[in-house]
């Protein structure tokens, strides 16, 4: 499946890595702006994946452009939302699917904005510690923890996290806009 049509030069390129890591997309929108998916299946850390044909340009930890998704099936509580969302501007939450979703320029980079998400998330580190320690930049360089550890941890944080709001996970609706359907 190609993606000649697509106008931005960065994520052209990462589709190629993608391929390599993921395999066939299920979807591939091969237009101006368009977009690869991939739904995973089992018992995978990740829930999807998504390259849209964009490059979102922002400086934090350095300056760079963004256009890869990655998502994770965790429940935030409310009271952590906020706490989650001010980790970056790259990190986005879904009420009603609750999924949790980073979007940056790799796959390292998204496991790290999802880690440090989880963390807040499940109580396992504060939002001032990361602030205060710089983690983000931290994390994202590799300099805590490889990649590779932080997805083990991130698979116990979603079974746990799963476990404990299972019930959370199946409601039709989001806690933090309405107490109940």
């Amino acid at each position: 499946m190609s993606v000649s049509n697509w106008r931005n030069p960065r994520p052209k390129k990462f589709y190629k890595k993608a391929l390599k890591m993921f395999g066939k997309p299920n979807f591939v929108a091969n237009v101006p702006r368009g977009m690869a998916f991939w739904k995973t299946k089992g018992n995978s850390l990740f829930d999807e994946h998504l390259i849209k044909d964009e490059e979102i340009s922002h400086c934090v930890p350095a300056p760079h452009h963004d256009y890869f998704y990655s998502s994770i099936r965790c429940f935030v509580p409310p009271n952590k939302r906020l706490d989650v969302l001010s980790i970056s501007g790259s990190i986005n939450y879904d009420g009603l699917t609750k999924l949790l979703t980073a979007r940056c320029a790799s796959i390292e980079a998204n496991i790290a904005t999802l880690y440090l998400g989880m963390c807040v998330a499940n109580g396992v580190k504060s939002i001032k510690e990361v602030k205060k320690e710089g983690l983000y930049g931290k994390y994202i360089r590799g300099e805590m923890e490889s990649h590779v550890e932080l997805k083990k941890q991130m698979m116990k944080m979603k079974k746990k996290n799963n476990k404990k709001y299972a019930k959370q996970i199946k409601a039709p609706f989001d806690p933090l806009a309405f107490p109940k359907c």
